[in-house]
């Protein structure tokens, strides 16, 4: 256990603390690592790397204790806990791993140190700092993948540190994306401008989940322009309602959706299927690479936005009024080359993708076989983010890149979790030639359901596909989906067609 004594101890340590957090702001977007964890009880978690450490700062609306844990998969089992209060002027800090769904043991090896700590008004506030990856097999360790953060709080002081008092209701578990390859933001061209994107009033229902659906004209331009920047615009005070939204292009003959603001109903925007851009809680601004854009006002364009929020309102109010949604930056000035959007994986529509109930590691592939890439893709491309996508029941994502059948690398999310959708920069630029194969992997967890889940576009059905940024620009690749033949499905339920 870890403590600081003392105002004057504690104030000296945040001021030398925070003064590096300030300078590495001003090169990074670090500032924007952010997450409300639960507004009930306004817990808020900061981070920021600096080479192979993680500093954290964690608050919530309490004169007791406030824990998070990085957790497997959102449950107590299997987690690494740390514990921080303030209790007459000294500052605590304690490390637990938990075995069970009770008090964690504590943990004797602690890797967290204390930065320091404070009460001010009704919060309290601990700053703590770790590694990314310990030699304890106790701790959790930190990657790209999606972690499921569980937090606690109690209104009272632990009376040591190995008596973690019970937190009761005061529990629950968000998703985050603690270490993605963001980079600093770059100046804004001189000619650069923006359009809003926002949902207008909308009187969010007081279910537990909602999906809302709402429709955008795409702006009029001279001639084409290049998107380059995402900002996202949460509302104040919504930073735990909000948390997701998803931007896509229409195509086609979108009038029976055009000024729809609505919930979401998946059948009346099937010619949508253009993931232009998704954030969800703890992503920050995405930014194109300087000599990258995504193009908008040609023919071949989208005419037609539609952005899809989920709405988290597990307290029922009835009261919420939202405006949200995004800032779209983009510039005349044409950059070097057009990006545009790949999708590959498996194919979800009909029998393209069964799963069976109660599996708790069920896989299935969507493999991109060379032939189909010697036709789409004319000259070597290169692939700088990624979108991994499936429904509720998926658990992990995988992209194998292989060349002359030798696996060349991976894109993948062991932690996948389908309430945290983002767009993520690769740490390098992938090289994708005619030829390459590649194998889409998705593994789900159906332990629980009854039925056969199938793929479609449905939240309770099913997909595995991943959603490349790459440049230059290709005429003929928008897709390449696989799925197993109609005689395979047959053999394998032992049916015979005859009796279909």
């Amino acid at each position: 256990m870890a403590e600081t004594k003392g105002k004057l101890l504690r104030t000296t340590v945040i001021l030398c603390i925070l003064f590096p957090l300030a300078v590495k702001a001003q090169n990074t977007i670090d500032e924007n690592h952010v997450v409300v964890l639960n507004q009930e009880y306004d817990i808020i978690l900061k981070w920021r790397i600096a080479g192979d450490d993680i500093f954290f700062e964690m608050s919530a609306k309490t004169y007791g204790y406030v824990a998070i844990g990085f957790s497997p998969n959102g449950g107590m089992p299997g987690s690494d806990i740390v514990a921080g209060w303030v209790k007459n002027d000294v500052t605590f800090l304690s490390a637990y791993h938990a075995t069970k769904f009770a008090k964690p043991d504590i943990d004797l090896s602690n890797d967290y140190e204390l930065l320091y700590g404070f009460e001010e008004g009704n919060k309290t506030t601990i700053g703590f700092s770790r590694k990314l990856q310990t030699c304890d097999t106790n701790d959790y360790t930190i990657t790209s993948d999606t972690s499921r953060i569980i937090w606690a709080v109690n209104d009272n002081d632990p009376p040591n540190s190995g008596d973690l008092l019970y937190h009761g209701t005061a529990r629950g578990v968000r998703s985050v994306i603690l270490l993605d390859a963001a980079t600093k933001l770059n100046e804004l061209p001189n000619d650069a401008n923006s359009f809003e994107l926002l949902v207008s009033n909308v009187s969010v229902p007081n279910d537990d989940t909602t999906y809302w659906c709402t429709s955008f004209a795409v702006p009029k331009f001279e001639k084409p322009v290049h998107l380059f920047r995402f900002d996202t615009i949460i509302q104040k005070g919504h930073e735990a309602l909000v948390h997701h939204m998803v931007l896509v292009g229409c195509r086609g003959n979108v009038s029976s959706i055009t000024g729809w603001s609505n919930i979401c109903d998946r059948d009346k925007f099937m010619q949508c299927t253009e993931i232009l851009y998704a954030w969800a809680i703890g992503a920050g601004t995405f930014e194109f690479p300087e000599h990258v854009g995504l193009l908008l006002g040609g023919e071949n364009d989208p005419n037609l936005f539609f952005i899809e929020t989920h709405y988290d309102n597990p307290g029922h109010r009835p009261d919420f009024v939202d405006n949200s949604g995004f800032r779209i930056h983009y510039t005349p000035t044409l950059r070097q080359y057009d990006a545009d959007i790949w999708f590959l994986g498996e194919a979800f529509i009909g029998m393209g993708q069964m799963i069976p109930p109660n599996e708790p590691d069920f896989k299935t592939h969507g493999i991109c076989f060379g032939d189909c890439t010697k036709v789409g893709i004319g000259e070597d491309i290169k692939v700088f983010a990624a979108f991994l996508h499936g429904h509720l029941a998926a658990r992990k994502i995988n992209v194998q890149h292989y060349r002359d059948g030798k696996l060349i690398h991976e894109i993948r999310d062991d932690h996948y979790d389908f309430n945290l959708q983002e767009t993520r920069l690769l740490t390098k630029e992938r090289i994708f030639k005619q030829g390459d194969e590649f194998v889409v992997t998705c593994s789900y967890n159906t332990m629980g359901r009854t039925n056969i889940t199938f793929g479609g576009e449905g939240t309770t059905d099913e997909m595995c596909v991943a959603f490349l940024y790459y440049y230059p620009r290709q005429p003929k690749l928008y897709n390449c989906l696989s799925s197993p033949s109609e005689t395979s499905f047959i053999n394998i339920l032992g049916l015979h067609k005859d009796n279909m």
